[in-house]
């Protein structure tokens, strides 16, 4: 990735052959510079990673110079002011349907992966109101969306219909159900 451009430790552990624990401890250690998001997750420069790389004699296949490349696996992102409930929600999509996964709990994290991920899927939270779902779907317009929600009501049926979403999930969410959503989609 280019200088400016931000790897999760999962996406920095994949170039550089190593488990997302193993950098982690390198991060922690100071070993790799990274960041925290607003949400409390690391994010590592790409260029950080070449130079770690370099100075350990990793090889790497090459790091993306705009983007993450656009993956194989189906791209999801999550928008949820919980970063915990989100996170949760993350870590069993990948694990459990293999998918490659953002989560974001500000306006400004979802632009950024909407803009990084070009994620397929949308799984927006209803109350999440910081976050402007049609402002959000001009940067990724073709993303499916899934709404969740605490309680289905008439402006969840109307958020529905602008947005052309194509599920509504009640919380508390069933990651099964979920996780089959995603998949159909």
């Amino acid at each position: 990735m280019g200088g400016n451009g931000f790897l999760t430790t999962r996406q920095a552990a994949d170039l550089l052959g190593v488990t997302a624990p193993t950098v982690i401890k390198w991060v922690e250690a100071g070993r790799i510079e990274a960041h925290r998001t607003p949400g409390g997750h690391r994010r590592i420069a790409g260029s950080e990673v070449r130079r770690f790389a370099s100075s350990c004699g990793f090889e790497l296949e090459g790091i993306p110079t705009a983007k993450i490349a656009v993956s194989s696996r189906t791209r999801v992102l999550i928008v949820d002011r919980d970063p915990d409930f989100s996170e949760m929600i993350a870590e069993y999509l990948e694990l459990k349907g293999g998918f490659e996964v953002a989560h974001a709990a500000s306006a400004i994290e979802a632009g950024y992966f909407a803009g990084l991920l070009q994620p397929e899927i949308l799984v927006y939270d209803e109350d999440t109101t910081a976050i402007e779902l049609p402002q959000l779907l001009k940067v990724m317009p073709s993303a499916r969306v899934i709404l969740v929600t605490s309680m289905r009501s008439t402006s969840t049926e109307a958020l529905q219909a602008q947005v052309g979403a194509i599920h509504v999930v009640e919380k508390p969410v069933k990651l099964d159900r979920l996780l089959a959503l995603i998949q159909e989609a």
